[in-house]
């Protein structure tokens, strides 16, 4: 192995030790190597960087800038669309009709995303009754029914109606319900009620829950399925009278009384 130079060692130990401010001479033949100590080597280095990366700083600089800017741009969106969201639920009743409201009412249940209107009543049977169907029997709108129309709605409030069975079972799965189920013969004026202390229905359009039943008919009492069978006719719309059918919120532990009874 043949020995290294000592100038170059000397070199060497020159660019790792020396500093502007304290030149150590180190090379035994007295050459100046002022011009590769450390801190000037440094200088020079950034200054050429300088030249070269300043304006990608720049570039990069206004792009972290402008990317802040959409950020509290959409952050001020996102606030903005909360607060009307918010002010949007504050005027939405989701348990549908209280406080004897009449008219036409925005309800919301977590079932379906969107709200939807509604239609709050009072009656001879009591306050805050939600229109869920009413059929003349003279009307035409239930002859054309499809099952898609039975499914979203069909009508409207002030003639021939049904709110659809996705809200009948959103709403009924959403809160204890009342039944109320009000025919009208057409020649006689005679009016019947049948009276259900509450109801929810299933995913096939049918009544799964049923509660005790209050009626003005004199026909022989009815079983539970007897009973279960009867409403799902009578929601078809198809009866020989006039058929208004009303939902209201219960509360758990309570009897709602009926009025005009």
């Amino acid at each position: 192995m043949q020995p290294i130079p000592v100038d170059k060692v000397l070199m060497a130990l020159s660019i790792l030790l020396a500093t502007p401010e304290n030149y150590i001479q180190l090379n035994s033949k007295g050459v100046d190597l002022s011009s590769l100590q450390r801190g000037d080597f440094d200088k020079n280095v950034l200054a050429h960087c300088r030249a070269s990366e300043m304006g990608n700083l720049t570039d990069d600089m206004d792009r972290v800038m402008n990317n802040q800017m959409l950020i509290k741009n959409r952050i001020n969106s996102t606030q903005l669309k909360l607060s009307a969201f918010k002010t949007h639920l504050s005027n939405t009743n989701s348990i549908g009709c209280s406080k004897q409201q009449f008219g036409e009412v925005l309800m919301k249940v977590p079932q379906i995303l969107a709200t939807f209107s509604v239609w709050c009543v009072s009656n001879k049977f009591g306050n805050n009754w939600l229109l869920v169907a009413k059929r003349n029997f003279n009307g035409k709108l239930f002859l054309k029914k499809s099952t898609e129309s039975e499914e979203n709605s069909i009508g409207h409030f002030s003639g021939e109606y049904f709110i659809g069975f996705e809200k009948l079972r959103a709403i009924t799965d959403s809160q204890l319900c009342e039944l109320l189920i009000v025919e009208t013969e057409t020649s006689s004026k005679q009016q019947w009620y049948d009276y259900y202390q509450y109801v929810a229905f299933g995913g096939n359009n049918k009544v799964k829950l049923l509660g005790e039943h209050k009626s003005n008919r004199l026909n022989k009492p009815l079983g539970l399925l007897a009973h279960a069978l009867a409403v799902n006719e009578k929601l078809k719309l198809t009866l020989n009278t006039d058929v208004t059918i009303y939902l209201r919120r219960a509360e758990l532990g309570v009897v709602s009384q009926l009025t005009g009874i």
